[in-house]
């Protein structure tokens, strides 16, 4: 009768006992170096990826106080606000307040109603309206009132090549920054480089 073999004798055990010293730290080498170069990447597609949801969260604002503007047969204000009653003259990231403004004199008057406030806008970077006026208004047609610009976001690394921008013509429409001239950073309506910083 075979009983087989067993795994007890000396030179099986020695084979088993785990790595060397050398081998681990090979090993450890190989993920330092792995590590050094995905996380780089890895922080370049966060800001990049914050800097869309960012730029799609105020083109969602932007087409509904449009909508509204044309659904109520009204004017409609869009503006920065701290505290949900007026608009304020700072940026936009802190708070966003949607308003129907009959008389378009940018005041929430007694036959105004307040569709949506927001604080803050945005948890992470900075943005700001470029234009004449801190504000944007549509009037019943949906065409922009005197309230042409750009948009401009800024990621919290103030790279503006990860950050975005979003142009309104006077018909009221939202487009995307371009980069005409090929430099990786997206320009205002006017073809200038979104600056960040």
């Amino acid at each position: 009768m075979n009983q087989g073999t067993t795994l007890s004798s000396p030179n099986c055990l020695s084979r088993n006992q785990g790595l060397s010293l050398i081998e681990l730290l090979i090993v450890l080498a190989v993920v330092a170096i792995l590590s050094g170069i995905s996380i780089p990447g890895m922080q370049r597609l966060l800001f990049e990826t914050t800097s869309t949801a960012s730029a799609n969260q105020i083109a969602g604002l932007v087409r509904y106080a449009r909508n509204e503007a044309v659904f109520r047969n009204t004017s409609v204000t869009l503006c920065p606000s701290s505290d949900g009653i007026s608009c304020t003259n700072a940026e936009w990231q802190g708070g966003v307040l949607m308003f129907t403004d009959r008389n378009q004199n940018s005041k929430i008057d007694d036959d105004d109603t307040v569709k949506r406030f927001v604080r803050p806008f945005l948890n992470t970077g900075s943005l700001r309206w470029r234009s004449l006026r801190n504000k944007v208004q549509f009037n019943s047609r949906g065409m922009a009132r005197g309230t042409i610009g750009s948009f401009v976001y800024c990621p919290e690394n103030n790279d503006a090549s990860m950050g975005a921008s979003l142009v309104l013509s006077l018909q009221g429409r939202l487009r995307k920054g371009l980069d005409t001239n090929n430099n990786g950073i997206p320009e205002t309506g006017s073809h200038q480089d979104i600056a960040c910083g």
